[in-house]
């Protein structure tokens, strides 16, 4: 008996070791896609990539050496970065109906990995964005009490302000903007309010998804990403480890709360608890999207905001012309849809992929069906071919319909792109309008002596651009 067991986990770790060797040594090479050079085969060569600290600066430094398209093995993944838009818009747009998956995001728990739109596949996804989809149009969320609740958080950080407006007085943007996302995305989407104090670092829900951010980061995790057959056994052990799934439920329950629909009409919530009831979620599926909503459009949207607020203190001229078209327009300015986006191209949030369903054969290379098309969007959105000689410049202007005219349709990627693209993006565009177009007109935004020279950018995870310093700016009454 022992013996039998023995050769079933010889042959287990004979295939592994095979299918590691492979993945990492002769994938990229058998498919003529250049790759970095590759230090042990049991780590492959991804971690020369996403090195945390200098992930952006060694993804520069492989497309510099190997051009616009390069691939990775990353754990038990192959990845393809890229920043040849023509691909990327063959991939994401043209053939959206075929590669319509993410890839496993190997997460150890179900709720976000199958059951959320994160990383569900096909006919599930479809199913979970055909609910929430339709919840987070522009139309919807131009409703009057939706906007009244977005004008009400936008107004709750002027008052968090005007308590400490003195010319001594410094903020820490990064940390309030957070609170305001997460307030804004409980009011627009759970019809939750109260949940959030402006004045106090203790909220439930807030130090839930920080939790669920730490998580991510847990040794257990990183495991996975190199012999996903441990996700079961992490996954049962995940009370002891992580805690991952509790704390998404935690999550999920918070957002869900008081479930009676109010006289203003149904939010997503009421959808989502609707689609359960009616059978068309699984719990599963409706813990992991309210989850995924919470968390989705917390973080990424703050850290857009402090970068905003961060390059209007260090070109003092932008902002004075973004503050006079407010003055003008209020918050459906142009000129602060052009700023908005123009951060985004050069401090974008998030990356994005699809998981190619059938091989592509595209300038001497093969890209296999499974392999993971990532746009490389730190290069992609500075690439002078696309975006001229000032592509490291902040000008606004590069978005005005003289010039977008001329753009790629796949060379700005901040909300990815085709039927796939960010569920919450008109949610998060509306945010950033309404608080910007309140705090533009009643303070200038300035640098002081604990401000950041600059804004450096590194990956705990390589989907998952974080700005490393706090944002520390002063905010002086006009």
């Amino acid at each position: 008996m022992i013996q039998q067991y023995l050769l079933i986990v010889g042959v287990f770790l004979a295939y592994w070791l095979y299918k590691r060797y492979y993945l990492s040594v002769r994938f990229f090479k058998d498919n003529n896609i250049p790759q970095p050079p590759i230090i042990d085969f049991f780590r492959g060569n991804g971690h020369q990539v996403n090195d945390h600290a200098e992930t952006k600066r060694n993804i520069t430094k492989y497309h510099n050496l190997l051009g616009e398209t390069f691939g990775i093995t990353s754990g038990a993944s192959s990845l393809l970065l890229t920043t040849d838009a023509n691909l990327l818009y063959k991939v994401f747009k043209e053939q959206s109906s075929l590669h319509v998956n993410r890839g496993d995001t190997l997460m150890p728990s179900d709720l976000m990995n199958d059951c959320s739109l994160l990383a569900n596949e096909n006919a599930d996804w479809a199913r979970c964005r055909g609910i929430i989809g339709p919840e987070l149009t522009l139309n919807k969320l131009k409703r009057e009490d939706i906007q009244r609740d977005l004008n009400d958080a936008a107004e709750s950080v002027c008052q968090y302000l005007r308590r400490r407006a003195n010319p001594d007085t410094v903020i820490d943007a990064g940390k309030l903007f957070k609170t305001f996302t997460l307030d804004t995305v409980l009011r627009a989407t759970f019809d939750q309010r109260g949940q959030v104090d402006y004045e106090s670092t203790d909220n439930y829900a807030l130090n839930c998804l920080e939790r669920i951010v730490q998580c991510i980061y847990h040794p257990a995790f990183v495991c996975i990403q190199y012999v996903p057959i441990l996700r079961p056994i992490l996954m049962l052990l995940d009370r002891v480890t992580t805690n991952f799934r509790g704390t998404v439920v935690g999550v999920a329950n918070n957002a869900l709360e008081n479930p009676a629909v109010s006289s203003d009409g149904p939010r997503m919530k009421h959808k989502l608890l609707d689609a359960f009831k009616a059978g068309r979620l699984s719990q599963a599926e409706l813990w992991g999207n309210a989850a995924f909503m919470a968390a989705a459009g917390w973080d990424t949207t703050a850290q857009a905001l402090a970068a905003l607020v961060w390059l209007l203190a260090a070109h003092p001229e932008k902002q004075t012309k973004l503050r006079d078209d407010i003055v003008r327009d209020g918050h459906q300015s142009h000129y602060l849809d052009w700023c908005i986006r123009e951060t985004l191209r050069l401090y974008p949030p998030a990356f994005t992929a699809r998981q190619l369903a059938h091989d592509i054969e595209w300038k001497g290379m093969t890209m296999r069906k499974g392999l993971m098309v990532i746009p490389s969007i730190f290069e992609l959105h500075k690439k002078p071919e696309y975006w001229g000689d000032d592509a490291d410049v902040f000008r606004p202007e590069r978005f005005a319909p003289e010039e977008a005219c001329k753009h790629h349709k796949a060379q700005f990627f901040a909300f990815g792109m085709g039927p796939r693209n960010c569920v919450g993006a008109k949610l998060a565009m509306l945010e950033m309008q309404m608080l910007i177009s309140r705090l533009i007109t009643e303070y200038s935004i300035q640098f002081c002596d604990k401000s950041p020279k600059f804004l450096d950018i590194y990956c705990p995870l390589i989907f998952v651009p974080v700005i490393r310093d706090s944002v520390i700016l002063k905010f002086v009454k006009i």
